[in-house]
């Protein structure tokens, strides 16, 4: 469990920084967009300019027209990779919001594996009572046999006696 916990907790730290990583990307491409539109609002001027002053020049007007669509297409991917970005990072909290509920239900379950050992270390302890309590009585109970046997064997030593004394005195 420890092992899965460090594991899941490395992985969401990897995930953090990943997220991170994307934000600064979104960061970034935002500053892009804003210089994009800039550059185009500056070349729009320029072609209206251009237009008015110098129409004799086509070919001039139509390569300038070029680099606004160019700019065009560029904003436009941009603002593709912002919305991939953008579904990368609802994605990646959604997989954190998952780890976080995981290592949740790990807590949960180290909680309820600490309450079993505790309950089992208590059964254990009892059991533990318990023999010590049969050992004494039976230590006891051992101790009451070698008496009795002791006895008997006073008793048959003394009827020994006795019987050699009549024996003899029979004789």
């Amino acid at each position: 469990c420890k092992r899965l916990l460090d594991h899941q907790r490395e992985t969401v730290k990897g995930l953090q920084q990943r997220l991170t990583d994307v934000d600064n990307r979104n960061i970034q491409s935002s500053s892009e967009i804003e210089k994009n539109k800039e550059e185009a609002d500056g070349l729009k001027q320029e072609v209206s300019t251009l237009q008015q002053l110098v129409r004799q020049n086509d070919n001039e007007i139509q390569g300038l027209q070029y680099d606004l669509d160019s700019s065009k297409t560029q904003s436009k991917q941009v603002n593709q990779e912002i919305k991939s970005l953008q579904d990368t990072h609802l994605q990646k909290q959604q997989e954190i919001n998952a780890l976080e509920l995981q290592i949740e239900q790990v807590k949960n379950k180290i909680e309820e594996l600490k309450r079993d050992l505790i309950t089992d270390e208590n059964k254990i302890r009892e059991n533990i009572e318990e023999v010590r309590t049969k050992a004494k009585k039976t230590e006891l109970e051992v101790k009451a046999r070698e008496e009795e046997i002791k006895n008997i064997k006073t008793t048959y030593l003394k009827l020994e006696r006795m019987y050699r004394m009549l024996e003899t005195t029979t004789d």
